[in-house]
């Protein structure tokens, strides 16, 4: 259908033939040509009938249908349970907690529709999603009657928050005969919460209590993830022979891919969790996958037990790739408890990703961990800089100042003849400061003809652009590479150190400065290396375009 049927009718034609859309599966565009339908419909036309199926349809398309209701309450019409059914799951699948508490109190509860078992359920799964343990408590508490849904969200939400005690007595009290559901949320919930002898128990219990009660996807991928942790080659195994057994499809199923992989490789099968790898879709292939992979290799092949700096490198690298997602799952997956460097690093790429919401867990992680690192009270200040939240960036500066928490300041040193020349941003103190500051503003100025253009966004300084730039070139691995370069012969490998991160500026401007001058520059920093190779212009954007952990495929060796 190109256009939409015009519909100056009556409702009920309108209403049957946006209900095409509805029925119709196919993601974005029905619901597009629904919008421009119900606008040809005239709007003394349009009823709460009309605005419930556009809603329907918006479930394809989640910021559209929070739009359509705000439309349909602007225009006067009282939403039915039908309705605010809808809107609150939308809510909760994208976690819009303002709009999500707005409808409950306004609407919901106003409209006395609180004891509707759909609407409360809505109500119970959208506060789950938020975090909000006390809420759906009460909402609970309060139902005339409880669903099957009803149970199951609250065992969800009680997992979700490892309080497995409260989960499992939920799970106890189910009045409804239990679903596969409430199991593997209480599975899923030992799993996740490190206790992973008591899930294999428990996935024991649902088999042994009810025999017409088949495992599911979910229930096989917390199991394979606990005998991964458990290093249960045998139980893996069976669970995976279960799995081929009973055609349960791979297709479209990363995380059991992805517990298969680990369950192998853990377990010290690692060419068989390679040829899972080489025979799975690629789009059901990620972080995870690759890194169960290399872990197993390291293990196996080389003898190395994952250390923290390993899993911070890991962090470090998906977060100034972009991937935040990605690395604050791979936090969550760790098997040991995160220490500071890796919520630093994954602090300071919100910064660059423009992530508050993230950068607040971060820093709230690291605090709890370092409570004197000043640089989290700074890092944070400069994403909310960044962020154009400024009362929220003063609040953090007052209250680095009322903690008395100092910021360590930044300085990078170079090793040369027997010596250790050490630099500040802006230094003035090495007695070769004006060569070093020529040699400085000459690669500043060869490196942008190449192509480089300064991050001025890591100037968090009010101030106009050709200060930022001139900040930006001072900076004390810039100067120690400047003094570097006019110290020792051509191609000579140069070698940094600092005690803070590298910028993301500097990191670019580095790599620059190692194509134009043809050397090859370490940078060592806080948490990793830098290793900057000369890199031609295609090659250099080739790796600013790829740059992602799938690189790291290309490391593992042939079977």
């Amino acid at each position: 259908m190109k256009q939409p049927a015009r519909a100056n009718t009556a409702p009920t034609y309108a209403t049957t033939c946006l209900s095409y859309y509805a029925g119709s599966g196919v993601r974005g565009g029905p619901f597009r040509d629904a919008r421009r339908l119900f606008e040809e419909i005239p709007a003394a036309r349009r009823n709460v009938f009309t605005w419930n199926t556009l809603l329907s349809i918006g479930i394809l398309d989640r910021h559209g249908r929070g739009a359509t209701f705000l439309d349909m309450v602007g225009k006067g019409l009282t939403p039915t349970q039908f309705t605010l059914t809808n809107v609150l799951s939308s809510c909760a699948a994208t976690e819009a907690s303002g709009i999500g508490r707005k409808v409950h109190s306004s609407f919901v509860v106003k409209l006395g529709l609180s004891s509707y078992v759909p609407v409360a359920n809505s109500v119970l799964n959208m506060y789950g999603k938020f975090g909000d343990a006390e809420t759906p408590k009460a909402v609970f508490q309060r139902m005339p009657m409880h669903s099957l849904s009803s149970w199951n969200s609250m065992v969800s939400l009680y997992d979700r928050q490892g309080a497995m005690d409260l989960a499992v007595s939920m799970f106890e009290n189910m009045e409804e005969r239990r679903s596969i559901v409430p199991w593997n949320a209480v599975i899923a919930g030992y799993n996740q919460n490190g206790l992973d002898r008591t899930a294999l128990k428990f996935f024991s219990r649902m088999l042994s209590s009810d025999s017409s009660m088949e495992p599911d996807v979910f229930t096989a991928t917390s199991v394979l993830s606990s005998c991964a942790n458990l290093r249960t080659l045998k139980m893996g195994k069976q669970m995976h022979s279960y799995i081929l057994r009973v055609g349960m499809p791979y297709s479209g199923q990363s995380q059991m891919t992805n517990a298969l992989i680990s369950m192998y490789a853990k377990s010290g099968s690692v060419e068989t969790a390679r040829k899972i790898m080489d025979q799975a879709v690629i789009s059901d292939l990620n972080v995870i996958s690759f890194t169960a992979l290399l872990e197993g290799y390291m293990r196996n092949e080389h003898g190395i037990t994952p250390e923290m700096s390993h899993y911070a490198c890991m962090v470090d690298l998906l977060a100034r790739a972009g991937l935040l997602t990605e690395a604050q799952e791979f936090i969550q997956r760790m098997p040991v408890a995160p220490d500071a460097i890796v919520w630093g690093s994954l602090l300071s790429a919100c910064r660059v990703q423009k992530n508050a919401d993230l950068a607040e867990l971060a820093a709230e992680k690291l605090l709890s961990i370092d409570p004197d690192n000043g640089g989290a009270y700074s890092t944070l200040a400069n994403v909310y800089s960044t962020c154009g939240r400024w009362n929220d960036a003063a609040r953090i500066w007052k209250l680095r100042k009322d903690k008395a928490v100092k910021k360590e300041t930044g300085f990078s040193w170079t090793h040369l003849h027997s010596k250790v020349h050490v630099f500040g941003a802006d230094d003035v103190l090495h007695p070769r400061r004006d060569a070093i500051y020529k040699k400085a503003d000459e690669m500043w100025e060869e490196i942008k003809k190449a192509g480089f253009v300064p991050d001025l966004n890591s100037v968090l300084h009010d101030v106009d652009d050709e200060l930022k730039e001139e900040l930006l070139s001072r900076h004390s691995e810039k100067l120690a590479i400047a003094f570097s370069l006019i110290s020792t012969p051509e191609k000579t490998t140069l070698r940094i150190m600092k005690n803070l991160r590298v910028c993301n500026d500097c990191h670019m401007a580095n790599k620059f400065m190692s194509k134009v001058v043809e050397r090859e520059i370490i940078v060592r920093d806080a948490t990793r290396f830098h290793h900057l190779k000369p890199l031609s212009r295609v090659e250099y954007l080739n790796v600013r375009k790829k740059y992602s952990l799938f690189f790291l495929v290309h490391m593992l060796p042939d079977d």
